[in-house]
């Protein structure tokens, strides 16, 4: 039980951690983007 919770934790963090660290830039820019058509 200790290890199925520890390895979805992780997953989480991988999930998390991947989108945040690589395309941070593409999800700015398209925020910014969003925010602009909005206005």
């Amino acid at each position: 039980m200790e290890d199925d919770d520890h390895a979805r934790s992780s997953a989480i963090d991988n999930s998390y951690s991947l989108p945040l660290s690589q395309p941070s830039t593409k999800g700015l820019s398209s925020l910014v983007h969003e925010n602009s058509d909005r206005t």
